[in-house]
């Protein structure tokens, strides 16, 4: 009896799930929120907003780099 309810119940949770989640489930979710994702990291890296240092849990200061900008090569 427990080894049936068992398998129900992950059945039906499996059903739901994949209602909820459409036809591509959780790839689907990935594929649209990565790219907003992205562009917030990315707005933090350019402002310097939303980093703090582990241990004070102050903002990290931001210091212009001598060399000037880097060119994206090695």
């Amino acid at each position: 009896m427990t080894v049936e309810v068992t398998l129900l119940l992950g059945i039906f949770a499996y059903l739901m799930i994949g209602a909820f989640l459409g036809e591509r489930g959780p790839q689907q979710i990935f594929f649209n929120s990565a790219p907003r994702l992205g562009a917030r990291v990315e707005a933090h890296i350019v402002t310097g907003r939303g980093f703090v240092e582990p241990i004070s849990q102050q903002k990290v200061r931001w210091i212009r780099p001598s060399g000037g900008a880097p060119t994206g090569t090695l």
